[in-house]
């Protein structure tokens, strides 16, 4: 490698210490020019950043990167110099060219790292995250992985914008929600029919997709005030049973999409206070692809700590459901209440109930329901998986529910049992992402048999482990 004059004045003293330091070679090719290996050239860049001679170790990078492009040891010594003469985004440049011509998991390790230092120094949170998930696949050991997760909670808390994803593929007996029964019986009433194909339990595929982009716009110590717009998307596969059961139905026609913008303020009352949030939303959604539902939602939360490991959830909320077109409105209110401590043995336990009421001019629309479900998370992986528990149940009182001009005798009620298992392979990481595994059951009695189903279906997802 050659160095040209204009900054051989400033290496000559640093090239001197170094070789009578290290015993080095270093060539005097002309007046103007010096000579030294490859290896030579990064040791003495290495010491010129300790020197804090950034500009310097520079140079030589720059040298180095000529001689070979592909220098992940020079793109490094490079970043770190950019650093040092605080141009963090040019180092951030230079330490993403490290990463990619790394030839180690340690040297992977290293570029990412000093990435993310430079994405944060450029006031890029969101970039400095991206990096600490790609540290995370080349981390040395447990120790630096804790190290990573408390890093990423620091961005996450300093980052305004934030980003949730989940998306699932649920192969299901029942994908529409359908009959187990063919027969539409009624109790109390004397007449038996028979349900389409399409109204009938159908196997299939479900696919949904569930994003959330939020931005805090203010926030302190105590307080924050976000606001969020979700987009909610299920779709659905027919199987080729279900094809030949209901020939008319499409996949189109079990399409759902809502939208909803968002804004939360929530509030710290103190230490061993807990916290308050008020909520308000609208949202718009289609079904089989047309307009389906606009709504306005307000909301308010309690979080109340009760001892060391328990804490309680009280959240109301009042929806306005307008139906497209000009079918009657929908009043909701809903009350929320979630107990959760952890056990002696370091596992999670859950406790909640929701009440829900629904008022309209829709004789069918008006609803009460009462739903309970209990979970438990193991302490520790059962095999190979994280693994948690869920059991509830759920009772839905329509008091005039019709049948065409034919009242339901005591109106239409419904009860459901459910129950899940959630397994997380975390030992299948990559980026700290992990895949997820659920298998659910439900089954609903009804005095109206359209609504007796049954369905049991198994998820497939990624979750964070961080």
């Amino acid at each position: 490698m050659r160095i040209n004059a204009t900054m051989l004045t400033k290496l000559r003293a640093a090239l001197a210490a170094a070789v009578f330091l290290t015993g080095a070679s270093v060539q005097a090719q002309t007046a103007g020019e010096i000579t030294m290996k490859p290896g030579q050239a990064r040791a003495f860049a290495a010491a010129m950043l300790r020197d804090g001679k950034p500009a310097l170790a520079a140079q030589l990078a720059h040298g180095l990167l000529q001689r070979d492009p592909a220098d992940a040891s020079a793109h490094f010594i490079l970043a770190r110099a950019y650093q040092q003469m605080h141009r963090p985004q040019e180092g951030r440049r230079a330490a993403a060219q490290a990463f990619r011509h790394a030839r180690s998991p340690l040297a992977h390790f290293r570029s990412s790292q000093l990435a993310a230092t430079l994405a944060y120094e450029s006031a890029r949170p969101g970039l400095a995250q991206l990096w600490l998930r790609r540290s995370w696949n080349h981390a040395p050991d447990e120790k630096a992985r804790d190290v990573l997760k408390r890093d990423y909670r620091v961005l996450r808390a300093l980052n305004p914008w934030s980003l949730q994803a989940r998306f699932s593929v649920q192969p299901s007996d029942n994908v529409n929600n359908g009959a187990e029964d063919p027969y539409f019986i009624i109790d109390g009433l004397p007449f038996v029919g028979i349900l389409s194909g399409d109204a009938q339990a159908l196997s299939g595929i479900k696919m949904t997709g569930d994003l959330t982009l939020g931005y805090r716009i203010s926030g302190s110590k105590d307080r924050q005030t976000r606001l969020s717009g979700r987009l909610y998307l299920s779709r659905v596969s027919l199987s080729d049973a279900a094809r030949a059961q209901a020939p008319d139905a499409r996949n189109s026609d079990f399409a759902y999409t809502r939208f909803e913008l968002s804004a939360e303020h929530q509030k710290s009352l103190g230490k061993g206070r807990g916290a308050l949030g008020y909520q308000a939303g609208l949202s718009h959604s289609w079904l089989a692809g047309a307009d389906h539902q606009n709504a306005v939602r307000l909301g308010l939360t309690r979080q109340i700590p009760l001892s060391k490991g328990k804490s309680l959830l009280i959240a109301t909320q009042i929806e306005r459901v307008l139906p497209a077109g000009h079918g009657p409105a929908l009043n909701r209110a809903e009350l929320r209440m979630r107990l959760s401590q952890k056990t002696e043995n370091g596992g999670h336990l859950s406790y909640g109930q929701t009440v829900d009421l629904t008022d309209s001019d829709s004789a069918n629309s008006r609803r009460q329901r009462l739903s309970a479900v209990a979970t438990y998370a193991w302490p520790k992986p059962v095999g190979p998986a994280r693994l948690s528990l869920s059991l509830g149940g759920a009772v839905t009182h329509y008091p005039d529910y019709l049948i065409g001009w034919a009242r339901v005798p005591g109106g239409r009620e419904d009860r459901s049992l459910f129950g899940s298992v959630d397994l997380v392979f975390d030992a299948l990481d990559y980026a700290g992402f992990v895949p997820s595994l659920k298998l659910h059951a439900q089954k609903t009695q009804s005095n109206v048999s359209r609504f007796e189903t049954k369905e049991l279906s198994v998820s497939l997802g990624v979750v964070s482990k961080f």
